[in-house]
C-alpha cells in the first residue's frame, strides 16, 4: 500500500473517534474535539484545523506525523460529513450566546469556561452541548478574571480615571457596554469625537477591554465586501479609528449589523456562489468631525464629543495601561454583577417613547439602579434630540422641505414636483452634489429622512397616483401638534 493511504488509514479512525462535525445556519462547516479535557470548536476551513488535528495525535497518538496531503483530505472528508443529510446545523455565537433563557459569555479563557447569568447572579460553568457553540479565531484574546476580594462601586466612578469628560458621557458609555451583552442586539453605534489630544483611540481601546479583547482592537474601514464579512465573523465589537467620512456603502453595513439585517458577499475563489449570514455586532467608531449625516445611521448613534485633556492631565501610555488593567479585573466584576441584573430584571424594566433601539434602551436601564437608569434615560433622549437636529443642519434636502413647508399646511404632489419645489427653496450658489438629481434618488433620501422630519412636526406619507402621468403622489402634512408652533429654519450650503 501507498505509505500515504497507509497513514491515512490509521488517521480516519482516530480523527472520527474523537471529532464531531456540525454547519452552522448560513452553512460554514465546524468540528468540536476535545483536547486534554477542553473542548475546542473551529471553524474546518480555518488555520486552527491543522492545529487542532495534530495536537489531538500527539495526544491520542505521540509521536505520529502527517504531511499536510493527508490532512487535506481527512478535512475534505470531514467538510462532505458536515453537509451530508441528517448532520446537525447549530447557530455559531461570538462572545455572547443565550440557551434555555440563559445569558453566557465566552471569556476565552484557556480552560474554555463559560460565564453563565441567571437569575441576577452570575457563575463561571463549565460547558456542554446544552450551551451554545462559541467560536473564537486567532486573534481573539481572554478577558482577565474579575477580582472577587476587592469591594466593587460605581462603574462611573472606576472609568472617572481613565477617561477625561463628563459624568453625562461616561453614563452613556457605561450604558453603551452593557448593552454590549444583550444576545441578539440591537446594538447602538458609539461614536466618539473631537480634536487631536483628546484620547478617542485609547479611549475605544479601553472600552473594548470590557467586552472583547482582541489582538487587532481597532481598524480602518474597509470597502471590501468580503473583508468586511471576515471582520464580522471573526470578531464581536467592529472598532475603527480615525475615521473622517462615513460613506453610504459602510453606513448601510455598519446599520445592517447593528441591527441584524443579513450580509451577503460573493464566495473567494468565484464569481456564481454568495455567502450571506446574519449576525449583530456592537460598533465603536472615532474620527475628528461628527462623520454621522444619515437618519437610519443617526438613530443608531450613542454620540460623545470628547473634551481635550488638558497638558496637566496628559499621562504617558506606560503608567497609564499599567494604572488601568491593575483596575481591569475589579472593573469587570462590576460590569457582569450589572449584566446580571439587566439579565433579571429587563422585561420589568419599563421605557418611555419607543424606537428602534428601545430594547437597548430598556436593557440598559434595566442594569442600573433606579436614579442611575432615569439619567441614563435623560441623557439618552436629549443625546437623540440633538443627533436629530445635527441631521436637519447637514441635510439640504431636509431643510429645503422645512423652509417649503414655512409657506403652506400641506404639499402634494409627485417626486418631480417636489424637486422642483425644492430647488426654489434652496440658497442660490448651493452645493448641487448634496441634492439628489434625479427623483428615484430623492424618493430614497426622504424615506431615510422622514423619522427626523416626524421629529419636527412634518409627517409624511405616500398619496394616491397623479391623474395623467401616473406618478405616485407624496405628502408632506404639519402634525396637529405642530401646526401652532413657529420653525424658523436656517438653511445653509451644507
Amino acid at each position: 500500500m501507498v505509505p500515504h493511504l497507509i497513514k491515512l488509514t490509521k488517521l480516519m479512525p482516530l480523527v472520527l473517534e474523537h471529532v464531531k462535525v456540525w454547519r452552522s445556519m448560513d452553512g460554514a462547516p465546524f468540528m468540536e474535539c476535545m483536547l486534554k479535557g477542553v473542548p475546542h470548536t473551529v471553524p474546518l476551513d480555518s488555520g486552527f484545523f491543522a492545529g487542532h488535528i495534530h495536537s489531538l495525535v500527539q495526544e491520542k497518538d505521540p509521536g505520529a506525523f502527517y504531511t499536510q496531503k493527508t490532512l487535506q483530505e481527512v478535512k475534505d472528508y470531514l467538510r462532505g460529513s458536515a453537509f451530508s443529510p441528517g448532520t446537525p446545523m447549530h447557530e455559531t455565537k461570538v462572545r455572547v450566546g443565550e440557551a434555555m433563557g440563559k445569558l453566557y459569555l465566552d471569556p476565552a479563557w484557556e480552560g474554555r469556561e463559560l460565564v453563565e447569568f441567571d437569575g441576577g447572579a452570575w457563575k463561571v460553568v463549565q460547558r456542554n452541548d446544552g450551551h451554545p457553540k462559541f467560536v473564537v479565531n486567532k486573534s481573539t484574546m481572554p478577558m482577565v478574571r474579575p477580582d472577587m476580594t476587592a469591594p466593587v462601586g460605581k462603574l462611573v466612578d472606576m472609568l472617572k480615571p481613565y477617561i477625561h469628560t463628563g459624568e453625562k458621557d461616561l453614563l452613556l458609555m457605561v450604558g453603551w457596554i452593557i448593552g454590549c451583552y444583550k444576545n441578539g442586539g440591537p446594538y447602538p453605534i458609539l461614536m466618539l469625537t473631537g480634536e487631536q489630544g483628546s484620547a478617542k483611540s485609547t479611549i475605544t481601546r479601553l472600552l473594548r477591554k470590557l467586552v472583547d479583547p482582541h489582538a487587532l482592537d481597532i481598524r480602518e474601514p474597509t470597502t471590501d465586501d468580503r473583508d468586511f464579512a471576515a471582520a464580522v465573523r471573526g470578531t464581536y465589537i467592529l472598532a475603527y479609528d480615525n475615521l473622517s467620512y462615513i460613506s453610504p456603502k459602510l453606513s448601510d453595513s455598519l446599520c445592517r449589523i447593528a441591527t441584524g439585517v443579513p450580509l451577503a458577499s460573493r464566495t473567494l475563489y468565484t464569481n456564481y456562489e454568495e455567502t450571506s449570514f446574519q449576525a449583530m455586532r456592537p460598533i465603536i467608531l472615532n474620527g475628528i468631525p461628527d462623520v454621522a449625516e444619515r437618519e437610519d445611521f443617526i438613530s443608531r448613534v450613542i454620540s460623545i464629543q470628547l473634551p481635550t485633556i488638558p497638558p496637566e492631565r496628559r499621562r504617558d501610555d506606560d503608567s497609564f495601561w499599567a494604572d488601568f488593567h491593575k483596575d481591569l479585573p475589579r472593573m469587570i466584576r462590576c460590569v457582569w454583577d450589572m449584566v446580571a441584573k439587566a439579565q433579571r430584571d429587563y422585561g420589568s424594566t419599563v421605557v418611555g417613547q419607543k424606537t428602534r433601539m428601545t430594547a437597548f434602551l430598556q436593557w440598559a436601564m434595566a442594569a442600573m439602579d433606579e436614579k442611575e437608569a432615569a439619567e441614563f434615560n435623560e441623557y439618552y433622549v436629549k443625546m437623540s434630540g440633538e443627533a436629530n437636529q445635527q441631521l436637519v443642519e447637514h441635510d439640504l434636502v431636509v431643510q429645503g422641505i422645512i423652509a417649503m413647508m414655512q409657506e403652506r399646511k400641506r404639499f402634494e404632489g409627485s417626486v418631480y414636483d417636489l424637486l422642483n419645489a425644492l430647488l426654489v427653496h434652496l440658497p442660490q450658489g448651493f452645493d448641487p452634489t448634496l441634492v439628489p438629481k434625479k427623483p428615484r434618488g430623492l424618493a430614497e433620501r426622504i424615506k431615510r429622512a422622514a423619522p427626523a422630519l416626524r421629529e419636527i412636526g412634518i409627517e409624511t406619507r405616500r398619496g394616491a397616483r397623479q391623474s395623467g402621468t401616473g406618478r405616485r403622489c407624496i405628502i408632506f402634512e404639519w402634525t396637529k401638534e405642530a401646526k401652532d408652533r413657529n420653525y424658523a429654519v436656517s438653511v445653509t450650503n451644507g
